[in-house]
């Protein structure tokens, strides 16, 4: 099944993708030297991996017992969606917009900050509806940020967004059962 799921992800991107992507990147890359860099640079530090297990550790640890429990539904859902992320950066090796060379488990497709961002926001958020929304519109704007940058195409911000969302949904409705929590 998740062969499947990536290969038909790996098809949607290079079928609809590309030439959606390559306008986009045309239009960061002429305002990416401009005053929102320094902005977008802070914004892509919160998708970060050290970021996010960061904040999950601090709930986890002076967070009440609800948080805690939440902290750990987090973390399971990073660490699905890094394992569907990296294999499936291994298997595409995408090359980033910037164009340099990177090793095949941190190539472009999809995005690993906005995968952590989302498997992050909609974990915590679907504990508490009512931050869900603003959880989602950070999440949203460090995918965002991430092509701003030129670390990544559109279609992989797309994907790391389902990926994260994906992982948080399938551990959070399996937290019992599969993971105990």
């Amino acid at each position: 099944m998740k062969l499947r799921i990536i290969t038909f992800l790996i098809l949607m991107q290079a079928v609809f993708g590309l030439t959606l992507d390559m306008k986009i990147e045309e239009k960061m890359s002429l305002m990416r030297e401009g005053p929102f860099r320094q902005p977008m640079e802070l914004v892509t530090l919160s998708g970060s991996k050290t970021f996010v297990m960061g904040l999950n550790l601090a709930a986890f640890t002076f967070g009440n017992e609800r948080l805690q429990q939440d902290a750990e539904i987090a973390t399971f859902s990073l660490l699905v969606g890094a394992a569907v992320t990296t294999t499936t950066k291994f298997i595409v090796n995408r090359t980033r917009p910037h164009g340099e060379d990177m090793p095949r488990w941190d190539s472009s497709f999809p995005s690993g900050h906005t995968t952590a961002a989302f498997a992050t926001a909609v974990s915590y958020g679907l504990s508490h509806d009512d931050i869900l929304v603003p959880l989602i519109i950070i999440a949203s704007a460090v995918g965002f940020s991430r092509i701003f940058l030129g670390e990544h195409w559109l279609t992989d911000v797309i994907v790391g967004a389902i990926v994260g969302t994906g992982s948080a949904l399938l551990v959070y409705n399996y937290r019992e059962e599969v993971w105990g929590i």
